[in-house]
C-alpha cells in the first residue's frame, strides 16, 4: 500500500513538472502575440 502511495505521489510530481513547463511555454508564446493585439 505505501508503495503505491509513493507511485502517486511521484506521478502526481513528474506531472505538475510537465503541466508547469508546458504552460510557461505556452505563456511566454501567447504574450507576444497578446501584445501586439492590443497595441
Amino acid at each position: 500500500m505505501s508503495f503505491f502511495l509513493c507511485k502517486i505521489f511521484l506521478d502526481l510530481v513528474l506531472n505538475y513538472e510537465f503541466f508547469s513547463i508546458v504552460s510557461s511555454r505556452l505563456w511566454k508564446g501567447l504574450l507576444p502575440t497578446m501584445k501586439k493585439k492590443l497595441s
